[in-house]
């Protein structure tokens, strides 16, 4: 027959003779504590003794560890999420770094035209107003007065001064 409150009972022993009829039993109750029985033969309880365990400490160091278990968790799963936002960002960081190089490059190559335009416009200003001095000079020597002779000269002068002025700005600008 089950008793009440019992998990398990085993190891049961015949007593010795001088003990009453019966049989020792050795059981644990539902709340762990241990407990040796002397049991008639019609099964009746006749003597106990109950080891009871104080796991009021055990209790609180298990409710503790589970109360760290759950911060460990808690903490490992914010380092997860922290090690994915790294992760991201790392990502971002490579794609905007590539983008900036790839900008720096076509605005390294844009900047090489435009010098070139640049020089190249130089040329020709440089020619076109060699050439205007030079038509100033042989449309000057026709020139009968004194004065048409005397602003040729001026108007020569003024365009070589702009050459002048011209090429000395370019070759500061480089």
């Amino acid at each position: 027959e089950a008793l009440p409150g019992v998990v398990y009972a085993t190891k049961a022993h015949s007593a010795a003779p001088e003990a009453p009829p019966g049989v020792l039993v050795y059981m644990r109750t539902g709340e762990g504590n241990a407990a040796l029985a002397w049991i008639d033969e019609q099964g009746v309880i006749t003597g106990l003794l109950v080891f009871a365990v104080d796991i009021t400490e055990i209790k609180q160091a298990e409710d503790e560890l589970i109360k760290s278990s759950i911060r460990i968790q808690e903490t490992n799963a914010e380092l997860t999420a922290a090690g994915d936002k790294l992760r991201e960002n790392e990502m971002k960081l490579i794609a905007a770094g590539n983008e900036l190089r790839r900008n720096e490059a076509r605005l390294t190559e844009s900047l090489a035209e435009k010098e070139i335009l640049l020089s190249e416009v130089h040329h020709r200003v440089k020619n076109n107003l060699t050439a205007f001095i030079s038509l100033l000079g042989l449309d000057g020597s026709h020139e009968d007065t004194e004065w048409g002779r005397a602003l040729r000269k001026d108007l020569q002068n003024r365009a070589r001064s702009m050459a002048l002025i011209h090429e000395t700005l370019y070759r500061t600008g480089k």
